[in-house]
């Protein structure tokens, strides 16, 4: 495996010196994310980020480390040789990874802990020549490649984790520049390790978002409040080596400090300025270089689950810096081709830890690609998320694979693809994000495994068959017609092509929108040969199977009748004895419908709904004092009745 920490480091050194030159240079640029419990619209804090290293890497998967069903290895091992020997009995911890503990580093992305703790990491960050020859880096520390493990294994709390790190780079150093983001149920941390053995981390604002670009933007103010965790040579360091640069308040500034005067880029800033306008649009005006945006900022509304999702998926679209309209080469948007994982960790505050985190992973790009969740006390993870020996082999049957496929079709021609593809997706996500926290505020660790088990299979199954519908819409769309100008002339043209629509499982879909199925039934249809008609017209209404599907809801009724197969598949839909024009189509055993059948049905307002929510507050109530006005009766007919007797 290259080594990508040597390259990380030499393209900071490049920064610096041939600043003219960066945005040629292939980085590894991640993008962070943080929302406060305050400003989530669920209570809930989320930390997240794309990992971007390179368009070919191995594939991704989803491991367990500790408990009765994970592994247990002696030590983890960092890509640079550091080792992190765990406690015999370590926090168990879910964690996504792309290479084998066992044998050379581990390469973990992120990890969620029984404790309800999660971390992130890393951005990399990046100093200067100066400060780094003041504060080199640590050959064999603290590498970005473990620390999940290390944070996952051994905190129970998120600062307990940060306190954890900074006494690690305090006695071994840091190899890295790097950004990390840890949280708990009450709190999120944000720190930055600036070269070998200088960091700072504060307790980031409850009631504010972030993003963060591959730059630093920690200042004095939050490096000297009550609750910051810096290094003892933070300031005494660049102090007594004269490469400390000082505001006009005579404080001095750490990124002018650590980074250098005016050394900020569109390649990285851009992105941090695109996080201000999706989350806080009324305060992120025109972008600047050279601009110093806060790193931690209140957002205009509150922001969700699926706002996190898209802020992921972002190319700069509605702005003069989209690389679909601006084709130059120095702009790098968040959701680029080089993302090889995206996710966002989601803590829930008031509920047991071991059911508090989330992560909603996505294995590849995040353009194309489809969050799902994984839940810290799950134990029935679907196989496609699951693989023991990570292969630079085509495997269909791991999730990484059509994912990817769906992600370099859609990017070919995103015109005609992104909106089909990316609606069917967030309407994936707001299922699982609308439905997850009825699971969890319930308490049903059960149903949480069962949950998280069915989407991961749900999505693989969705994406696997999204790929192949794009395919199949290419190789269908796509082709030249010849157009006689004369006899003599001729040119070829070609022909405008359709938006391309998903197709929606009609079974799952009336599930999750509270329709009743009165009847799914299939037959074996007869062959006709019709002399009046063309062979393709026999062939089409001939042969085969045929699915009639009723769904019934609040006296409406839906009736669906189709037959099987893509080519010559024909079908009828009808709403309330009315045919619509919405084709469905019998596949695979399932009967599909175009995604419009949303609008058709619902005009596009649908609600989703689970056999799981928790009784709310006031059916609590309303027994409670049902309960104790039918106790006031029976002791007053008692007492009644005793009376009587007395009287008697």
């Amino acid at each position: 495996m290259i080594r990508k920490k040597l390259l990380k480091l030499s393209i900071c050194i490049v920064i610096a010196v041939f600043s003219v030159f960066i945005f040629k240079i292939p980085s590894f640029a991640c993008t962070g994310i943080y929302v406060g419990s305050q400003a989530n619209d669920q209570g809930t804090s989320i930390i997240a980020r794309s990992s971007d290293t390179g368009t070919i890497n191995l594939p991704n998967f989803v491991n367990v480390y500790g408990g009765n069903d994970g592994m247990h290895p002696e030590f983890f091992l960092g890509e640079n040789g550091f080792k992190y020997y765990p406690k015999d009995n370590f926090y168990r911890f879910v964690c996504a990874q792309n290479s084998d503990c066992g044998n050379g580093d581990c390469c973990f992305a992120f990890a969620i802990n029984e404790c309800g703790v999660s971390i992130s990491a890393t951005v990399s960050g990046y100093c200067s020549p100066t400060a780094l020859k003041f504060n080199p880096i640590t050959e064999h520390g603290l590498c970005e490649d473990i620390l999940p493990s290390i944070v996952g294994s051994s905190a129970k709390t998120a600062r307990e984790g940060i306190e954890l790190l900074a006494k690690i780079i305090d006695e071994e150093g840091s190899w890295e520049d790097n950004i990390i983001m840890v949280s708990d149920q009450k709190e999120c941390w944000y720190m930055e390790i600036y070269g070998g053995h200088q960091y700072c981390a504060v307790k980031a604002p409850d009631d504010c978002v972030a993003c963060i670009g591959n730059e630093y933007a920690l200042t004095t103010e939050y490096a000297t409040c009550a609750d910051a965790i810096c290094s003892p040579g933070l300031f005494s360091v660049p102090a007594e080596n004269n490469f400390a640069s000082y505001d006009a308040d005579g404080k001095m500034n750490l990124f002018n400090t650590y980074v250098g005067h005016d050394m900020r880029y569109d390649f990285s800033h851009l992105r941090t300025w695109i996080g201000h306008k999706v989350m806080a649009p009324s305060t992120a005006g025109t972008y600047s270089t050279y601009a110093e945006l806060p790193l931690f900022y209140k957002p205009d509304s509150k922001i969700s689950v699926g706002q996190v999702a898209e802020l992921l998926r972002n190319r700069f679209e509605g702005t003069q810096y989209c690389p679909e309209t601006n084709p130059d080469d120095y702009i790098r948007v968040i959701a680029t081709e080089e993302q090889t994982k995206t996710h966002i960790l989601q803590t829930y505050r008031d509920v047991p830890p071991e059911i508090a985190a989330i992560s909603w992973f996505c294995p590849t790009n995040a353009e194309f690609g489809a969050f799902t969740p994984l839940s810290a006390c799950e134990t029935k993870f679907e196989n496609a998320y699951r693989i023991n020996e990570p292969t630079y082999e085509y495997d269909k049957d791991n999730i990484c694979y059509p994912m990817k496929d769906l992600n370099a079709l859609c990017a070919q021609n995103r015109k005609q693809t992104s909106k089909g593809v990316r609606e069917y997706l967030k309407f994936l996500e707001n299922y699982s994000t609308q439905i997850m926290p009825d699971l969890i505020k319930a308490g049903k660790k059960d149903k949480i495994n069962d949950f998280c088990s069915f989407m991961q299979k749900r999505y693989f199954e969705d994406v696997t068959r999204l790929k192949d519908d794009v395919n199949w819409f290419y190789m269908c769309k796509t082709i030249t017609m010849k157009n006689d100008v004369d006899q003599h002339k001729s040119e070829f043209i070609v022909r405008d092509i359709p938006m391309f629509t998903s197709n929606v499982d009609l079974l799952f879909f009336a599930k999750m929108t509270g329709w009743n199925i009165d009847e799914f039934t299939v037959r074996d249809r007869e062959q006709v040969n019709d002399p009046n008609k063309t062979i393709a017209e026999n062939n089409v209404e001939s042969g085969g199977k045929e699915a009639y599907v009723k769904l019934s809801k609040d006296n409406n009724t839906v009736e669906v009748r189709t037959t099987n197969g893509k080519i010559a598949s024909v079908g009828q839909l009808v709403v309330n004895g009315q045919t619509k024009e919405c084709k469905p189509l019998f596949q695979n055993g399932k009967v599909y419908a175009p995604f419009e059948i949303t609008n058709v049905l619902f005009d596009g307002n649908y609600t989703f709904v689970s056999d799981d929510n928790p009784v709310p507050v006031w059916l609590f109530i309303s027994i409670g004092i049902g309960a104790l006005i039918l106790v006031c009766i029976v002791v007053a007919v008692v007492i009644s009745k005793r009376k009587k007797g007395h009287t008697n």
